[in-house]
Order: structure tokens, then sequence, then C-alpha cells
């Protein structure tokens, strides 16, 4: 792997708001640790907690609609950044190859209150039941509901994980590549890989890595120490934000860049493996915390231990340490690198040998297809099981905590997932799984006979980083801010806690559940990229095989949006359609959210060839960007410069590409930004036949995370049959797309594919102007 160095590190932590506070720690020893406080107690946990976070909306370009929906974690991630990039110069840097990648842990204050206040509204409803009058019994709560926890139109955008880097990005003028993963306290290690991962490609230069914790709710702080549980003694926990600037040590040479610290070896190895450090002083992270009376930071944990032997100036060493997952890793620290230029490698042609797509009606690659091909919609006005009409659908104007929506593309399996379970799991932990978790793991079932356990296997997962069943959890906790609104309502069944609850919380559990139960010792991990998850994940995937740090990678993403919070939420912004998602089309007023995702197994070309894998597409390249303009309206030079950088990376010319599965959200802006970013990059004179434009939203609506992994699924089957399957306009095309200068088409019927190189690209972009663009071929 290729020596990375830190040229800068900024902190914004209880203790030290700064670097600069943190080197002086006298003796390098944080202060004393002191009781952890929530909203309704003070508990007996002790650490260093942020008592009040005062944010500078206007340094940091945060517009006054946002202001009382962003999470203090984004807050305390902006001033580490700051920090950090105020010791540097970022003047010669080429911005558009400036990454931003975060790292967090289960949900943020803001989501917390978001799922509490869609809790109490249900929980008003349900006092009604389906009476006549429970529509205005429950509108009459609502106002107090808003009162006591706060209501904006931008709650959705303030909860995502992904907007922390967005933020970042936005704040120090970067347009690379962005996006938040989670591993609980494995998140800053699978950082440190990821740039190595991505510093050997072209496409970036510096990686901007932030990880930031707070410990938002009393029951969290407990199952953290359960889980970690040190020798059986409490854990002291330790909230902020750590940011480390990473170049190639040879840029930072040659840049003349402060070099605090040359990374080479990152390592994490299998249960029970023992990493022996060569020729270097071994030391533990937990130790290192311990004695310097740190705070265990959970995903700040890595950064925090690294950052100290920093600040200490005890380098030459090797990190190592045991996660929650019993997986052990290593960290080789060092004063110098070997000053070996590091080659940029080639492009490697990554082969997919697996997949599996799981929506809506459809379990299967038949069924999906069936749908594809004869232009049908699996979207219905959504049942009272999964949307509580009398306490939510409210017709008209958009209200707050209410959906004007009822249509979707919901799973009918959701409440038969345990039965599709294809290995029996101990009834206990199978209780506290998410049902994203489950559907991970029934998918993986299809695709993996051809992951061989014990090889270096990677498991990437897209998602929302903070799942229902934490939400579900979190509401159930502050059963107390809901019975201040109505005396009436019944106390929920108190969960029952045990050592597989966190698991089944945290989104990097669905990769951990589908490595364990397959027997795979993969290195795990989830994404988050807003909308564009499904391709960030994949991008991924792709860096770790072409680095070959990875030989095969799991990759792809699931949501299930069609639930009351989400769809409350989105109606907040008027996202949703007040019919049924409709691409391209001039009646089109938003998306209808779906259900679903899907899974591949990547390898290298090369190996997959040699191994005679059955080979159903080539991805030849995969990039992304963040415009970061706004946080909600998509850029059309920032989806233009994501697809310009992926076609840059492989010899393939705009005018070879035949398909785009575009994003297609619907929306009469983002249809419109999206084809005229088409255009600037596709249009061509030289083109054979039009381009052919289609989106599987049509289909199965949007499933937010898992989006990119549906369009994918879709390019991969017209690959299989040889046939392009339409997108059918829902009344006339919008007059604004003008796609003829392209030239180009919205695909209205069945169209073959009979071309001997077949070259397609998928489009994806999210909120906060993250956008993906990944080439794929085949050749007949």
């Amino acid at each position: 792997m290729s020596d990375i160095c830190i040229i800068a590190i900024g902190t914004c932590l209880p203790y030290a708001e700064k670097y600069a506070q943190f080197k002086t720690l006298p003796e390098h020893i944080a202060p004393e640790f002191s009781p952890f406080r929530f909203s309704n107690c003070q508990t007996d946990f002790l650490g260093h907690q942020f008592r009040e976070i005062e944010i500078d909306f206007k340094k940091f370009g945060i517009p006054p609609l946002f202001r009382k929906a962003i999470a203090s974690e984004t807050y305390l991630a902006l001033k580490s950044a700051e920090d950090a990039m105020s010791s540097i110069d970022q003047n010669s840097w080429e911005r558009d190859k400036v990454d931003v990648y975060c790292g967090t842990s289960l949900g943020f204050d803001v989501t917390y209150d978001n799922a509490t206040k869609v809790s109490a509204v249900k929980s008003c409803a349900q006092l009604v039941d389906s009476a006549p009058q429970a529509p205005a019994f429950v509108d009459s709560y609502k106002d107090e509901i808003k009162k006591k926890f706060g209501c904006t139109s931008h709650d959705r955008v303030g909860e995502m994980a992904s907007s922390v880097p967005a933020r970042i990005a936005h704040f120090l003028k970067v347009r690379g590549k962005c996006q938040t993963i989670e591993a609980l306290d494995l998140t800053g290690l699978h950082l440190l890989q990821l740039a190595q991962d991505v510093l050997c490609q072209p496409d970036t230069d510096v990686a901007i890595l932030t990880t930031v914790q707070r410990f938002n709710d009393e029951l969290i702080c407990q199952l953290v120490n359960q889980k970690y549980d040190v020798n059986k003694d409490e854990v002291n926990l330790c909230e902020g934000a750590i940011t480390l600037v990473v170049k190639r040590y040879e840029d930072a040479c040659r840049d003349k860049d402060p070099i605090l610290a040359v990374l080479s070896d990152i390592t994490l190895e299998p249960t029970k493996k023992i990493i022996a450090p060569e020729k270097r002083p071994s030391l533990n992270a937990k130790k290192i915390l311990c004695q310097g009376q740190l705070g265990f930071g959970l995903s700040n944990h890595v950064f925090l231990t690294l950052v100290n032997q920093i600040a200490k100036q005890e380098l030459d060493v090797c990190i190592t340490d045991q996660c929650i997952h019993n997986q052990n890793w290593s960290l080789q620290c060092d004063r110098k690198g070997s000053h070996q230029k590091i080659n940029i490698k080639e492009n490697q042609d990554i082969a997919i040998i697996s997949y599996s797509p799981f929506a809506g009606s459809c379990s299967d690659k038949v069924n999906f297809w069936h749908k594809l091909s004869h232009g049908e919609d699996d979207i219905c006005t959504l049942p009272n099981s999964r949307l509580n009409h009398y306490a939510f659908v409210r017709t008209g104007a958009a209200q707050k905590l209410s959906t004007y929506a009822t249509q979707g593309s919901y799973l009918r399996d959701l409440d038969k997932l345990d039965d599709l379970m294809p290995i029996p799991i101990m009834p206990i932990r199978l209780r506290q799984m998410d049902n994203i978790q489950k559907m991970s793991v029934i998918c993986a079932s299809k695709v993996l006979e051809n992951i061989k356990p014990g090889a270096k296997n990677g498991v990437i997962l897209a998602s929302n980083l903070c799942l229902s069943q934490e939400r579900n959890l979190i509401s159930q906790s502050r059963f107390s801010h809901i019975k201040a609104i109505n005396t009436d309502i019944p106390e929920p069944k108190k969960a029952v806690l045990t050592n597989h609850t966190l698991n089944g919380l945290t989104a990097s559990g669905s990769a951990e559940l589908i490595s364990k139960t397959f027997g795979l010792n993969a290195q795990c991990y989830a994404v988050e990229a807003a909308c564009a998850s499904s391709l960030a994940a994949i991008h991924n995937g792709v860096r770790a095989l072409q680095s070959n740090r990875l030989d095969t990678v799991l990759v792809g993403g699931f949501e299930l949006p069609t639930n009351e919070r989400d769809m409350v939420l989105c109606s907040a912004q008027m996202m949703l359609s007040k019919n049924k998602i409709s691409p391209f089309s001039q009646d089109a007023d938003g998306f209808s959210p779906g259900d679903g995702g899907a899974l591949f197994v990547l390898k290298r070309l090369k190996d997959a060839e040699k191994e005679n894998d059955k080979v159903f597409g080539v991805i030849r390249s995969v990039s992304g960007s963040c415009d970061a303009k706004s946080m909600t309206a998509p850029d059309k030079d920032g989806q233009a410069l994501a697809m310009n950088k992926a076609l840059s990376l492989c010899e393939v010319n705009s005018e070879d590409i035949q398909v785009v599965e575009a994003h297609g959200t619907g929306t009469t802006v983002g249809d419109v930004i999206e084809i005229e970013s088409i255009k600037q990059i596709y249009q061509t004179t030289a083109r054979q036949r039009p381009l052919q434009i289609g989106s599987v939203k049509f289909n199965f609506g949007h499933c937010f995370a898992g989006s990119g992994s549906l369009g994918l699924s879709k390019l991969l089957l017209s690959l299989e049959h040889k046939q392009i399957p339409p997108t059918p306009l829902r009344g006339e095309i919008n007059n604004k797309l003008l796609i003829e200068a392209i030239p180009a088409q919205i695909t209205q019927a069945n169209t073959p594919w009979l071309e001997h190189n077949q070259f397609a690209a998928l489009n994806s972009f999210g909120t906060g102007g993250l956008n993906y663009h990944l080439i794929l071929q085949k050749e007949n």
C-alpha cells in the first residue's frame, strides 16, 4: 500500500476546541471526567461532554432557513475542519480533486428529535384509532408537539449524516467527492484506508477526513458501555470532532507541507489473528486513551489515539487495538516516509460477477425485469399499516408533521422477512435486527456463491446511517417527553437491551451480519451520500480493488422510505408527488418513495477472467463531485464535473455512451438540471443514434440510498437481455428538457441494444450536491 501523510490536524473537543490547545494539555492529560447530562436527567456516566454549543451560522455559510434544523454534530465537524485548514496553504490545490470524507456513529440530536415528534403524533392518533374525529383530535396536538420539539421544513436535511461533508466542502470551497461512513469504533480506520485507496487514483489529490461523535441519549451510553465493556469497568465517553488532512507523502514533500506523521500499514484482521509489528514499539489504543484520560470517542477512537501520539511527538510506533466486533487492527505511524514515489495506479476495470435486486413487490431479477420490460410501475396507495392516514395524511398545502402524499412502492414482504431469512438466527438476535439488516442478509444469500471465505473480502453497504430500529428505541426512551403532551398516552413496553441491541441499530451492523452469517471475515462498513449513497459505496469498493487492498467486495445499498417519518419530513420540503412520480414529464411534481435496493459482487476483471467467473458487466470507471451551492437544489456544473471525471479515468468517449440511466427524480428543477448536465457532457455530432435516457424511479419510486443500486440492476438486466426498457411519460415531455440537441430520447418502448460494445452511464446525485457517475461496459 502507499504511504500517506497527515499535513494538518483540527480538533473540537470539550477540553480542546483547537489542536493547539490539545498539544498544550499539561502532561498530555485531559481534565477530570464529569457526569453526563441529558435533557431529562443527569446520569452516572462520566466523561467529556459538551454542555452548550454555540453556532456561528454566518461564518459557515448556513442560511437562516436551515439554522433550526442543523445538527450540533455538523457544527463540531465544521469547527474541527476550520481548525485544521487554518495551518496550511491551500492556494495550490486543485479544488476538484479535494475529497471530504466524514465518519459518524449513531443518530444526531436532531434525528432523535424528529423521530420523537413523529412518534408523538402516532401515539396521539392511537388514542382515537380510526374514529371520525381522529384527524381533528391529532391536529389539535400537533401544535403542542411543534412547540415542544421545534419543527422546520428542513428537518430531514439537518439529520442526514451526508450533510456534514457537504457543509465542509461548501465552507472550504472544494468540489471533490463527499460521503459519510459508519463502523462504530473502526470508523476512523476505514476512513484512513479509504484515503489510501482514493489517493492511488488521479481524481484525488487531498483527502479531508473528519470524525464526529456525540452521545445524545442515556440509552446510547448504556449500549456502548455494554458492548465495549473493558474489564467489566464502566467506559468514560468523550464527544467531539477531529479532522485530519491527508496527502500522498511525495506530494507533501514536493509542496513543502508540514508532515506531522506518515501512515504506511493500516491493517484490519479477522478475530484472533495476532498482528506482530515489525521493528516498532507496539502501543495499545485503549491504554493510550486511558492514560491520557481522553475518554472513548467511538467514531473518534482511532483518530483520537493517533492525534494524541502526534501531539506528544511519540511516533515510529505501531498502534494496535481490538474493536467492538473483536477484529484486530494496527496502524504504523512514523515520522518519515520511504521517499519512494507512489505510482498512480492505472484505472483497472472491475467486473460485476453477481447481483440481485429486491424492491417493492419484486424480490428477484425475473419479476424486476418483468416490470421494467413491460413499462409497469409498482407504485400504489400505501395501506394504513404503512402510513396511518388518520394521523398523517392531510390534503392541500404542505403542513408540518403531516404528508399530502399517499403513493409509494412499498416492500410487500416486510412482515415476512423473518421467514425469508436464508439460515436460522437466534430469536433474540432476530428480534433486535433492523429490517434493513434482514433485507441485506436475504439479498446477500442470492449473490455470494463467488465469494471465498478467508480471502481479502469487503462488505460496503449504502444506507441511511440511523436505522429505524435506533429511532424507535430512542423514541421509547423519551416517552416522558411524549407523555407531557398528552397524559392519556399509554407507556410503551420497554425494550429488552442485550449484547445484540447495538448491532441491530447500526448501518454497519448490516455489513457485519452478512460477513458473520456467511463466514466472509470481511472488512465492513456503511456509507451515506444521500440519494447517491449506492454509487458512493460502489466507488469505495472499486477503489479498494484497484489499490489491491481487497480482492472481492460485496457492495450495494437499501432503504425503506415508505414510512411515516420519511414521508412527513419529505412533505415538509414539498419533495413528494401528489400523484405518482413522473420523470421527465411536463406534469412532474416530485417523487414517490420506494422500498428497495440491490447487492453486487465485484472483482478485478483480470481476476474474474482467471477464475472463469461469469461477468455481467464491467465498471470502467466511477467518480464524483460535490457542488454544495445549495443543500436542496441540484447544480448542473457539479453534476457535469462528476460525469467528466468518470469519463477522464477511462478510455471511453462521450459519443461511445449509448444509454444513460438518469437519477430522474421527477422534480421539475431536478430533471431539467440533470438533462442540462447530460447535454453539457454527452452532446456530440458523432453519435451513431440518439442517446437513450431512462429512470428506474418510474417503476419503483425513489429508494433514496438504494436508488443507484436499482439503476445499476436495470442496466445489467438490459445488457443481459440486449434490450433497453422504457421509461413511459405520464403526459407530455417537459418542454424545457431540450434533449434533441444531444441528440437523445426518453426511451418510450423496448429498444434493441445490439451493439458489439455496449456502453452505459449511471448518474446519481443527492442532497447537499453529492454527485456520483459510473461508466459501464459489456462486450458481446
